[in-house]
């Protein structure tokens, strides 16, 4: 190859065409090898329970929220999505970006993102929770970029006020 090259190079026209060919070449020649899970950290797989009702079934690609009917001022509540991205904090702390499929009487809209904070993770036990606002709103975006710009470490302890006592399988 570079016996091709040096003859094409005693002519400057035929030394950029010999150039452009080389790197075409190495480039277009050795095809690239994609690994799908690059941008997937960990995902806390389970049927997690807080002790009071209310839970997270969560799978390698989908989670589910609910909590019971207390009454009139806090009905039953859920949602259910699908895991767009799993963003690793630390070691046993992160975000599950969730793609809204559903929900009951949480303000969250199908097709719209929101996420899943964890944090303290164990085999047997995590802590969960939701993002709201200070209205305690719930917070969703309009799009995947959107949520990986807003749902990061620095904006976990904004978006949760409360962890509760967590959840064990």
């Amino acid at each position: 190859m570079f016996l091709f090259l040096k003859n094409l190079c005693k002519r400057r026209v035929s030394c950029v065409w010999g150039l452009a060919l080389a790197a075409i070449f190495l480039f277009a020649g050795c095809p690239m090898e994609e690994n799908e899970h690059d941008d997937t950290g960990f995902i806390p797989v389970g049927e997690w329970n807080d002790g009071f009702g209310s839970g997270y079934n969560i799978t390698s690609s989908s989670v589910e929220y609910y909590s019971p009917d207390y009454g009139e001022d806090f009905p039953a509540q859920s949602f259910t999505g699908n895991i767009e991205k799993a963003v690793d904090f630390s070691n046993d702390t992160g975000v599950l970006i969730i793609k809204i499929i559903n929900s009951e009487n949480i303000n969250l809209t199908p097709n719209k993102y929101t996420c899943v904070y964890y944090k303290d993770f164990t085999s047997s036990h995590v802590f969960l929770a939701n993002p709201v606002d200070s209205s305690y709103d719930s917070i969703e975006v309009d799009t995947l970029n959107s949520a990986l710009d807003l749902f990061t470490a620095g904006n976990m302890n904004t978006h949760v006020t409360f962890w509760g006592s967590g959840y064990t399988k």
